[in-house]
């Protein structure tokens, strides 16, 4: 029972969020996803974010070599900017969280990452 009500606050929380969440593999393939995920990328489901590569949704493939690459040296990052590209090619600015998972023998289980949309505040700043 507990058990049961644990799983249905945490699936509350991941819907009910207002920031995007998602979750990959070690490949950076998407397990799982919340749909301010998908509405941020410009999808009508979050559905249809399951098996892409996170990899897809950065503006610059560099931005995304150098965000994995501080990840794999600190493990987590906080607050780090980056350029979302959207399906109909819009960019978005973003902060994300991101969280490395390992198994005991240092294998990537699984990247956990939480991102808000900041692109209207930045717009709103650089004026």
């Amino acid at each position: 029972m507990v058990l049961k009500e644990s799983n249905e606050q945490y699936r509350i929380l991941f819907e009910s969020t207002r920031d995007g969440i998602i979750i990959s593999g070690p490949e950076g393939n998407i397990l799982s996803a919340n749909q301010v995920a998908a509405d941020m990328i410009g999808l009508k489901k979050r559905e249809e974010l399951i098996g892409k590569s996170t990899a897809e949704f950065y503006a610059d493939p560099n931005q995304r070599k150098t965000v994995f690459k501080e990840l794999m040296k600190k493990g987590s990052l906080q607050e780090y900017g980056v350029t979302l590209k959207r399906i109909n090619g819009d960019l978005r600015n973003v902060l994300v969280n991101l969280t490395l998972f390992r198994d005991k023998e240092g294998n990537i289980l699984r990247i956990d990452s939480i991102f808000r949309d900041i692109t209207e505040l930045y717009i709103f700043l650089v004026r």
